[in-house]
C-alpha cells in the first residue's frame, strides 16, 4: 500500500495504467470512433495488455496464468471495425425483413465469448455471439453506409494505424498462425 496522492510510490502500477491509457488511445484513435466509448474501449485495452506474454513467466500471459489455458486469439478482431450483427428470428417483422443490423466492434464480454457492438441504426450497445466482422474495409469506414458519419472522425495517422492493424488481420484471416513475439528491449 501507498499514501494517498503519492504515485511515485507505486511506479509499477502507474506505469501499468499509462500503458492501458496508450494503447486505449491508440485504438479508439484507430477506429475513428467519438471519445464516448472510451470505457469499451479501455476495457478492450486491458484485454489485450493481459493476452500478452510477461517478461518475468516467459511464454504466460496474465490471462494464462489467471484462466491456467493459452487464450483464444481465434475470436480477436480489430476494434472499431465494421460488423454485422444477427437479428434473432423472433425480432424481425416478417420473412423479408432484414437478417442483420450493421455495427461497429466495441470490445468484448467479461469472459471473452462475446462482443460488444454498436449497433448503429439506433446506437445501442449490443452483446452477441452472432456476429459477421468485414475484415477488409479499414478502419476509416469509408466503404460502409452513411449512418457512420455522424459518429465518426477522420484519422490524422491512418498508415501508421493500418500497419500496426494488418497483423491482427492476417492472423484472423488464418495466414499466420499467430503474432510473431516481440523481443524484449
Amino acid at each position: 500500500m501507498s499514501p494517498a496522492q503519492t504515485p511515485q510510490h507505486n511506479g509499477f502500477a502507474e506505469r501499468a495504467n499509462q500503458t492501458i491509457l496508450e494503447k486505449a488511445s491508440c485504438l479508439l484513435n484507430g477506429s475513428n470512433l467519438p471519445s464516448t466509448y472510451w470505457a469499451k474501449d479501455l476495457n478492450t485495452a486491458t484485454l489485450l495488455s493481459n493476452l500478452n506474454p510477461t517478461l518475468s513467466r516467459v511464454n504466460w500471459s496474465p490471462y494464462s496464468l489467471w484462466k491456467g489455458s493459452p487464450p483464444q486469439i481465434k475470436k480477436l478482431r480489430v476494434f472499431g471495425y465494421r460488423a454485422i450483427i444477427a437479428i434473432p428470428k423472433q425480432h424481425c417483422k416478417s420473412k423479408f425483413s432484414p437478417s442483420g443490423a450493421e455495427g461497429v466492434l466495441l470490445g468484448y464480454t467479461n469472459e471473452n465469448t462475446s462482443y460488444w457492438v454498436l449497433q448503429l441504426s439506433d446506437r445501442k450497445v449490443i452483446i452477441s455471439q452472432r456476429v459477421i466482422f468485414d475484415e477488409l474495409t479499414s478502419p476509416s469506414l469509408k466503404n460502409c453506409s452513411s449512418s457512420f458519419d455522424s459518429i465518426l472522425l477522420i484519422p490524422e495517422h491512418q498508415e501508421a494505424v493500418m500497419e500496426v492493424v494488418e497483423e491482427v488481420h492476417l492472423v484472423n484471416m488464418g495466414q499466420i498462425d499467430e503474432v510473431p513475439p516481440i523481443e524484449p528491449i
